[in-house]
């Protein structure tokens, strides 16, 4: 049974003597692509949509993917271009709080819409602005990607946008609470650590991936040239561990260490060495300066959970301080005290000066004040 003639170019529509449904087909790219409907009008509702997708430039039906089967190849593609532990994240963020809500939509018609309904829907699961946020940068990157690759036509993330991260203010050490955590972690195991960690503003992931050749503790009573070389950062998984490039190209640094910092080291070291011979151990082949039992790295999660949480309670400090704090006080300290933005930001690792002044201007409550005065005392000067 045929169907009324159509137009140039509007495809080809009629019906299958088989099994009496209608079939649509038009050329796309020099391959022919088909659509079936047990009606003449929804065949043809299904060839005009297959028309202005040819049109717009949107994959042919048989060349489609969804959601879920583009990530898997976008994760695939992005493996050798990014650290491990990122590629982990990513991974994480996708399988957890999209997957299940997109796998199945195709990716040529996903819509800001669709995003919308996500960052809605994990807002009322409990998720976090900043949760949401990071879902956003990663489907943004995954759609620029997908729209350079020909998959889409354009990028919907850039038509969204994630919900506000409210101000937080920075936890940071005073003076006071750093002498006690200094006093509560004296003639401790790591006592080390914790003085680096203060004294120095070194990441903990930096810290778990120190290793003694690394180390320059000069000579003993001349201290003035000992450092610390930073090199990698320790990056944990499931089952194991690696050590993986800084978090950027300035991290990879060296960094002078303060007398107390110095000394505590040089404990340290005759400590772990001491235990090794008692042991009948030789030096670890890998050499990491703060190692567990069986001679690794530590775990940076169970040293904060098992570890730092009791040292706080010790010292009376509120426990909602993290590791972290401590890198957050010793680059605070540093600013405060005149320290150029430029040296702080060299000693951190940071990226660029921006970075140092942006996260750390509570730092430097007096800086506009000292600025206008310095340009009055110039003008009295020629006056």
């Amino acid at each position: 049974m045929a169907g009324k003639r159509r137009g140039n170019k509007e495809g080809s529509l009629w019906q299958r003597r088989s099994d009496l449904r209608w079939c649509g087909a038009i050329t796309v790219e020099g391959k022919r692509r088909y659509v079936y409907a047990k009606t003449r009008q929804a065949a043809a509702e299904k060839l005009t949509a297959l028309l202005k997708d040819a049109q717009d430039g949107l994959p042919a039906v048989g060349q489609r993917e969804t959601v879920g089967t583009f990530a898997e190849r976008w994760l695939d593609a992005k493996r050798p271009s990014i650290k491990a532990s990122t590629h982990r994240r990513y991974s994480t963020l996708l399988r957890v709080n999209v997957l299940p809500t997109l796998a199945n939509v195709s990716l040529a018609r996903l819509t800001p819409g669709h995003l919308q309904r996500l960052y809605a829907e994990r807002s009322a699961a409990g998720r976090g602005p900043q949760t949401i946020t990071h879902i956003h940068r990663v489907l943004h990157g995954m759609l620029k990607d997908a729209t350079r690759w020909g998959s889409v036509v354009r990028n919907v993330a850039t038509l969204v946008s994630p919900p506000a991260i409210p101000y937080r203010e920075m936890e940071v050490l005073d003076a006071e609470q750093a002498r006690d955590f200094r006093k509560s972690t004296s003639d401790t195991n790591l006592e080390a650590l914790w003085r680096l960690a203060l004294g120095t503003g070194l990441r903990i992931g930096e810290i778990m991936a120190l290793r003694w050749p690394e180390v320059d503790l000069g000579k003993q009573g001349d201290s003035d040239n000992s450092q610390v070389r930073v090199i990698a950062t320790l990056d944990r998984y499931k089952g194991g561990y690696s050590l993986t490039e800084p978090k950027s190209a300035k991290s990879r640094r060296t960094v002078h260490l303060p007398d107390s910092v110095t000394g505590a080291l040089r404990r340290h070291r005759a400590r772990q060495d001491a235990d090794r011979l008692e042991s009948g151990q030789s030096r670890d082949d890998e050499g990491f300066v703060f190692v567990n039992s069986r001679g690794g790295p530590l775990n940076s999660t169970n040293l904060a959970r098992r570890v730092f949480k009791p040292l706080l309670l010790e010292a009376g400090l509120p426990p909602s301080l993290t590791i972290h704090s401590l890198r957050h006080t010793a680059i605070t300290f540093a600013l405060s005290r005149g320290v150029a933005p430029t040296d702080v930001a060299a000693m951190a690792g940071h990226s660029s000066v921006v970075v140092t002044l942006t996260r750390y201007g509570h730092a430097l409550p007096d800086a506009p004040r000292r600025a206008v005065d310095a340009i009055e005392a110039v003008m009295a000067e020629v006056s």
